[in-house]
């Protein structure tokens, strides 16, 4: 990336939430406009659970750092200490998330900046978070593996409220939170992990517009957030719920990187039941595709009363045994999926999300 040098850091520097050293200190990375270190090693004892090291270069303009957490307790926080501001940018490219990381960006009050779970802000990781509970769902793309991924967080006090609107790789997604300020105080930046990730971090006083020396890659037309709006098992309705008719479920789809066929899959009721399935291109015409291999694996465990625990399992029976075809309307914002080949027998429907109609949260 062609950093542009112009735009210089907010003084002030990352600081951990003591995991790294039992809680017995802070681990920290100078990035000042008068710093211009190159220090390579990793700041930690050699008990320490989690570690923090700057790589070359760590100067004025970004800090480059390898966050690793190990063990299960809980993620690693970090805050970038600095003279509050009523604007900031904090500006994250994500190089590498590594064996199945995590990483969340986000704002936190400094009196809220806790250890793993303990911590309460405003968090965004593809859901809105207050860094331990999904506040919205698939509000925007989530932050996988993968290389240049640029996630900037935009922080707006003013005296009435305060907002934090979210950019992904020079998209804006919106307004992500809109609080009323009550005076309590400024947020910081802020970034939660879990396991091993690399990222280039800034602060800055002004919306960076840099010159890239790569390209992003174009997502499938199928890669997105979809409404669940109408879905059968058998000759049973499932979708729309009778009631509630205005429930409805989402589907998430996925592409691996490597390979031209798989995906990951998440279909959300309640829980988020989640798994694989292979995506192949049909001869049938443009936006014709079998459905093969179909699994959902994994799931969270929170308890779901009726009419919605009929309903979660029921999809999920429907994904598995009629999910077979899939035609994409012209405008690629419409699903039909089917169970037979002939395009006869439909058994669902989905719709594109429609991100500009997300309202923002308005606490945490």
């Amino acid at each position: 990336m062609n950093l542009k040098t112009s735009l210089k850091m907010i003084q002030g520097q990352w600081i951990t939430d003591g995991t790294d050293t039992h809680g017995k200190g802070k681990v920290s990375i100078t990035a000042s406009p008068e710093a211009d270190t190159t220090d390579t090693g990793a700041r930690s004892t050699s008990s320490s659970s989690s570690m923090i090291a700057p790589t070359i270069p760590c100067s004025s303009s970004f800090s480059l750092h390898m966050i690793k957490t190990q063990g299960g307790g809980g993620p690693m926080n970090l805050m970038y200490q600095m003279d509050p501001a009523q604007i900031f940018y904090l500006h994250v490219t994500i190089k590498e998330i590594i064996n199945n990381g995590s990483l969340s960006v986000g704002v936190v009050r400094q009196d809220q900046f806790q250890q793993g779970y303990k911590m309460r802000g405003m968090f965004y990781n593809g859901n809105l978070t207050n860094a331990i509970s999904a506040l919205k769902v698939g509000w925007g793309p989530y932050l996988k593996e993968g290389t240049d991924t640029v996630v900037v967080v935009e922080y707006k006090e003013t005296t009435e409220d305060i907002q934090v609107i979210l950019h992904h790789n020079g998209t804006c997604l919106g307004t992500a939170f809109q609080i009323p300020n009550t005076g309590a105080g400024s947020f910081l930046p802020c970034i939660s992990v879990s396991g091993t990730v690399r990222v280039e971090t800034r602060v800055l006083a002004k919306m960076p517009k840099e010159e890239t020396t790569h390209t992003y890659p174009t997502l499938h037309s199928l890669d997105d957030e979809w409404d669940i709006v109408h879905a059968t098992l058998g000759t049973e309705s499932i979708l729309p719920v009778q009631q509630n008719p205005r429930f409805v479920p989402s589907l998430h789809l996925k592409k691996w990187e490597q390979d031209e066929v798989q995906w990951n899959v998440s279909i959300h009721v309640r829980n988020h039941k989640r798994g694989t399935v292979q995506i192949i291109p049909t001869e049938d015409g443009a936006g014709c595709y079998k459905l093969d291999n179909r699994a959902l694996m994994t799931s969270t465990m929170m308890g779901v009363f009726p009419p919605y625990d009929a309903v979660e399992r029921n999809i999920v029976a429907s994904f598995e045994k009629e999910w077979c075809f899939l035609k994409l309307s012209d405008d690629q914002n419409t699903m039909h999926i089917y169970s037979d080949d002939e395009y006869e027998c439909h058994v669902a429907t989905c719709s594109r999300q429609d991100r500009s109609e997300k309202t923002p949260c308005t606490s945490y």
